[in-house]
């Protein structure tokens, strides 16, 4: 088996599941998270596999505008600019193990 977690986010989303992956991996032959290169370090050093879904210049495009964090707007900039190319990712990784 192969365990591949996942998330698109902060650090308060990718946090939570490197300690769920943790779990799986003693469980598991295989555990990855797939997210954005921001948490490759931390995941790395926590003894995970990784796979990108989009480089840290990627991320920060999204977490360091403004219209992310606009309460009305900041859903849709978010599904534009991050969650349908880290989905596509997402799916090429699955494919590919």
């Amino acid at each position: 088996m192969h365990a591949i977690v996942s998330t698109i986010g902060t650090a308060g989303d990718g946090l939570p599941m490197s300690g769920l992956s943790r779990r799986l991996a003693a469980r598991a032959p295989r555990a990855t998270m797939a997210l954005h290169d921001h948490f490759r370090a931390a995941t790395e050093s926590a003894g995970l596999g990784f796979a990108s879904l989009g480089t840290e210049a990627e991320w920060r495009t999204v977490y360091e505008d403004a219209r992310w964090y606009d309460p009305r707007r900041g859903i849709g900039f978010f599904f534009e600019k991050a969650l349908v190319d880290a989905v596509t990712r997402l799916i090429d990784v699955v494919a590919a193990t």
